[in-house]
């Protein structure tokens, strides 16, 4: 009896790390100014997306994907740019509002 009982208790606590390892959150283990690397878990792009979005605001910038590494042990590398946000530049006229063509510059 007291065989299963340490049996039964094992398990659990092995599901508990096995779970709380699956659960963590992304890592980040390298980070500049202009970009900010994590390493996590399966299907947590999303989580790391948030982590990486939260350190580049704090520079002023927003987190740009790069690119994701897949690695053998289930675990992936997403490295994220972290650039600032300018206002669209606007297409240079090539015509007059009113519908006539400018005139050619000297």
């Amino acid at each position: 009896m007291r065989y299963v009982q340490m049996a039964a208790l094992g398990a659990v606590m092995g599901c508990g790390l096995m779970t709380a390892a699956c659960g963590s959150d992304p890592e980040a283990f390298n980070q500049t100014g202009s970009s900010v690397t994590l390493k996590y878990s399966g299907d947590q792009i999303q989580e790391a997306t948030d982590q990486a979005s939260k350190y580049c605001s704090s520079r002023g910038g927003v987190a740009k994907l790069r690119n994701v590494n897949q690695q053998s042990d289930s675990q992936n590398i997403a490295v994220y740019d972290c650039v600032t946000q300018m206002a669209p530049a606007t297409a240079p006229m090539t015509e007059a509002p009113t519908g006539m063509p400018l005139e050619p510059t000297r």
